[in-house]
């Protein structure tokens, strides 16, 4: 199965969604976004890497 990187923001915004569906994400605090993403099951890229 291959891993989500940074370069998947769809995937990741799906993945997101599926995992916190009544979550705004307009409301989310960027320190907890990037939490819930380098936490997804899928996710398999460099957590440092983001931007």
């Amino acid at each position: 199965m291959p891993r989500l990187t940074w370069e998947h923001t769809e995937d990741i915004g799906l993945a997101l969604y599926e995992k916190f569906p009544d979550v705004d994400p307009l409301k989310v605090r960027f320190t907890d976004l990037h939490k819930w993403v380098t936490e997804l099951e899928k996710f398999g890229d460099d957590p440092k890497g983001s931007n």
